[in-house]
């Protein structure tokens, strides 16, 4: 968690922070930061387009009396046009641009190992040292939390579970029994970790009735776990995540669920039970994924994607079912022009003999 503070940079100070060279200097300190859409006075904003800022965005620019901007290194843009703020230029200015949050932003002071005492914390669990528990937080027996959490109010903690080295928790979520989180993990509000499976099978007397799911859930190292995300435990075994991959928020991840290391899973995706997604896997927002299906290291789904199918080579998939993405716009680029020729099409295809079934109606 970041607070903004008052510092003031000079362009000077900021390329010897960022690597950044001067194009134009206009001498103006800069005393925050804010974005190319929304400028504020005094602040720097970035542009990574290659055609550097348009008209409409120097306009913008120039009415929000802001102190510099950083572009591309490569942009084609005529700094000539700049009047009144500092043009600074960089290979890459997204990250030019994320270097001086510290500067201007200060990071929440780390955890001292601070209990709250409202919290209720059952005797046989272990603490480590240099752990916040904040009010209302719930922790069960034979749970172990490690060095450097922080535990914000009313997270709840179930029996059993364990808790690496400097985890962050946020309110709401709750970890249920018998699950693993590895070190470093960062965890939003209302993320529910463990919860039972969706697993039923038909019944004569209840119509369907509820298997037990008696597995778990692991989450390896430097996992990120977005707000009001579902991570169900397995029916036998166990779901798991692995290390330092990034999930959305609102994502539901079905039980017995295998996710690889560096993977990215955008919001409102769901992955249905069983499924493998390897490593290095981006997931665009609200693709689905139907279950028991194997997905390959590197593959990358757009958003809104159904993927009824195993993927088993990296590269880009689009559209439902899922696609290689470039025979996905070839069939869109057909489709988007199937109305404008059918009438012609069909009357060329009844002139043929060997178009006609016995029938007389147009065969494929």
């Amino acid at each position: 968690m970041y607070r903004e503070n008052s510092a003031s940079l000079t362009i000077h100070e900021i390329c010897a922070l960022t690597g950044c060279s001067i194009v134009v200097d206009n001498g103006r300190t800069v005393r925050g930061l804010s974005s190319l859409h929304s400028p504020a006075p005094e602040t720097i904003v970035f542009t990574s387009k290659r055609q550097g800022l348009s008209p409409k965005d120097l306009s913008v620019l120039e009415a929000g009396q802001i102190a510099a901007v950083i572009t591309a290194k490569d942009s084609s843009f005529d700094n000539s046009a700049v009047k009144s703020f500092s043009v600074l230029t960089s290979d890459d200015p997204y990250r030019s641009f994320l270097e001086l949050i510290p500067s201007f932003f200060a990071k929440q002071p780390g955890p001292t190992g601070v209990v709250h005492s409202t919290a209720v914390i059952d005797d046989s669990a272990l603490i480590g040292e240099n752990t916040d528990i904040g009010p209302y937080c719930v922790v069960g027996r034979d749970v172990q939390i490690g060095k450097g959490c922080r535990l914000y109010p009313h997270v709840v903690i179930y029996d059993g579970v364990n808790v690496g080295d400097h985890c962050v928790i946020h309110s709401g979520a709750t970890v249920r029994e018998d699950v693993s989180i590895g070190t470093g993990c960062y965890i939003q509000n209302g993320v529910v970790v463990g919860s039972d499976g969706f697993g039923y099978i038909p019944d004569k007397t209840s119509g369907l009735k509820s298997v037990p799911q008696v597995g778990t859930t692991s989450i390896a190292d430097y996992v990120d776990i977005g707000a009001n995300t579902c991570i169900d435990r397995a029916a036998l075994g166990k779901t798991s995540i692995g290390s330092s991959t990034k999930l959305d928020n609102l994502v539901q991840i079905g039980h017995n669920v295998s996710i690889g290391s560096y993977s990215i899973v955008c919001a409102q995706a769901g992955l249905a039970g069983s499924s493998s997604i390897g490593n290095q896997v981006t997931i665009g927002g609200q693709v689905g994924i139907a279950d028991h299906l194997q997905i390959h290291d590197g593959v990358r789904i757009g958003a809104k994607s159904g993927v009824t199918g195993s993927l088993s080579e990296k590269g880009d998939y689009l559209g439902y079912p899922a696609l290689p993405a470039a025979q996905w716009r070839r069939q869109h680029a057909i489709l988007s022009r199937l109305m404008k020729y059918s009438k012609g099409l069909a009357k060329l295809l009844r002139g043929t003999d060997d178009a006609k079934g016995e029938d007389g109606d147009v065969t494929e």
